[in-house]
């Protein structure tokens, strides 16, 4: 007997009408769509103190305007997120207080 157990199936076993699925049709509208250049970025390792690590998906193009906020402030990625994550906090406040 084989591991699989295939070459005990007798000669019984017609397959000769069976046709593969076929895939579903793509929209037109995901045709039309042109993917965002991913880009090779520099590593970015300081000594900080931070010790917390976060994972986040997000598309390409919120992580190249992050990366690019990033750049364009002369900020560590670090800093990037924890001055986003204070201006969140502030409109949380003002909108509560509305």
């Amino acid at each position: 007997m084989s591991r699989s157990g295939l070459d005990d199936v007798g000669d019984d076993m017609d397959l000769s009408g069976f046709e593969a699925k076929k895939k579903p049709p793509v929209p037109p509208s995901a045709q039309a769509h042109v993917p965002v250049q991913r880009v090779a970025r520099v590593p970015r390792t300081y000594r900080t103190g931070r010790s917390e690590t976060i994972a986040v998906k997000t598309t390409p193009e919120a992580a190249a305007t992050f990366y690019a906020l990033a750049d364009r402030m002369k900020l560590k990625v670090g800093e990037t997120f924890e001055r986003a994550v204070e201006a969140l906090a502030r409109e949380a406040d003002r909108t509560s207080n509305d």
